[in-house]
C-alpha cells in the first residue's frame, strides 16, 4: 500500500499520540517512540494498520504500480514468485481464532464475505466442493490465486518483463514439512514453507520446526539455494548444477515450478490459479 507523505505524517502523530508520547515533532516525542516495547505496540492498535509505503518525494516519487508500469524504477533482473497454497497459512488462523471449521454448508456465504456477493456465483462455479478435499481447501485456494497467484502475475510479472528480465516461479511441494499447529484443512504448500529449503538452519517462525527435509527436498532444496545464490551474484539464476530455468516470456506464460524431484519448465500457472477468472473479476 502507497500513501502520500501529508497521510503518512498524520498517521505518525496519530500513534504517536496513542502510545503517549505527545504529538509533536520534538526531540522527546523521538524518544520516547523509540523506547516502546512491542507490547506497547501491538497494545496501541496500529499493528494491522500498515506497512505503507511512503511517496515522499524524495526516496519514492510515484506509486509502485506506476512505477513498475512506466518504467521508472532501478533496472535490475527481478526473480519473483509464489507458493501454490498461500492461503492455507493464514486462515489457519481463523480455525484456530473461532474454534469453527468451515461447513459446505458454510462455504457459500465464505466466499461471498471473502469476495463479495456479485462475484460468488463466479466463483463457486470455479472452486466447487466436489475438486476439494473440504471447504477450507476450497476457500484458500480461491483465496490463493486471487491474492498471492494472479495479482502479481498481473500487476507485477507481465507489466516487469518489459522493462527487466524476469525469472518467476512457483513453489508447489504440497509434502513440505510444516510447523503450524493442526487445523481440519490441509497446509499443504503454504506461505513460509518455501524458506526452510533456502535457509537450511530455518526453524519457523515460531523456532519449532525440527521436522527434517526428506532426500528427495534436501536435493531440491539444493537447487533451489543455487538458483537464488547464482540469482544474487549474477542476475541469472542459471548454472550447470540445475534444470535449466527459463526467463518470463509474455508470449509464453512460463513459470520455473519448484516441486520434486527436480525444478522444471511450468506452463500451466494460469490454469492452475484460475486466471482468467481473477483477471475478468479484477476489470483491470
Amino acid at each position: 500500500m502507497s500513501e502520500d507523505y501529508a497521510g503518512a505524517t498524520a498517521r505518525g502523530v496519530e500513534f504517536a499520540a496513542a502510545v503517549g508520547c505527545g504529538s509533536d515533532s520534538s526531540a522527546a516525542t523521538a524518544d520516547c517512540l523509540r523506547s516502546l516495547s512491542t507490547q506497547d505496540i501491538i497494545a496501541s492498535g496500529f499493528v494491522d494498520r500498515g506497512p505503507f509505503r511512503v511517496i515522499d518525494g524524495t526516496i519514492l516519487s510515484i506509486n509502485t504500480a506506476e512505477a513498475i508500469e512506466s518504467g521508472q524504477f532501478n533496472k535490475t533482473p527481478v526473480m519473483v514468485g509464489s507458493n501454490r497454497d498461500e492461503n492455507t497459512w493464514f486462515y489457519s488462523f481463523t480455525e484456530r481464532d473461532t474454534g469453527v471449521v468451515l461447513s459446505a454448508a458454510d462455504y457459500p456465504a465464505a466466499v461471498e464475505a471473502s469476495f463479495g456477493v456479485a462475484n460468488a456465483p463466479s466463483i463457486l462455479a470455479e472452486y466447487p466442493l466436489s475438486d476439494y478435499p473440504n471447504p477450507s481447501n476450497a476457500l484458500t485456494s480461491a483465496q490463493t490465486g486471487n491474492g498471492f497467484g494472479c495479482q502479481p502475475r498481473r500487476r507485477g510479472i507481465k507489466k516487469l518483463v518489459a522493462h527487466v528480465p524476469v525469472w518467476a516461479y512457483t513453489f508447489t511441494d504440497r509434502t513440505a514439512p510444516n510447523y503450524f499447529p493442526p487445523v481440519s484443512f490441509n497446509y499443504w504448500a503454504a506461505h513460509t514453507l518455501e524458506l526452510q529449503f533456502l535457509f537450511k538452519e530455518f526453524k519457523g517462525a515460531g523456532g519449532t520446526l525440527n521436522k527434517p527435509l526428506s532426500h528427495a527436498q534436501e536435493r531440491l532444496s539444493d537447487d533451489m539455494v543455487s538458483y537464488w545464490t547464482q540469482f544474487a551474484r549474477t542476475g541469472n539464476p542459471n548454472s550447470r548444477r540445475t534444470p535449466y530455468w527459463r526467463n518470463y516470456k509474455l508470449a509464453n506464460d512460463n513459470y520455473q515450478r519448484l516441486d520434486l524431484p527436480r525444478p522444471s519448465h511450468f506452463l500451466g500457472f494460469a490454469e492452475q490459479q484460475k486466471c482468467d477468472l481473477w483477471d475478468a473479476l479484477s476489470g483491470e
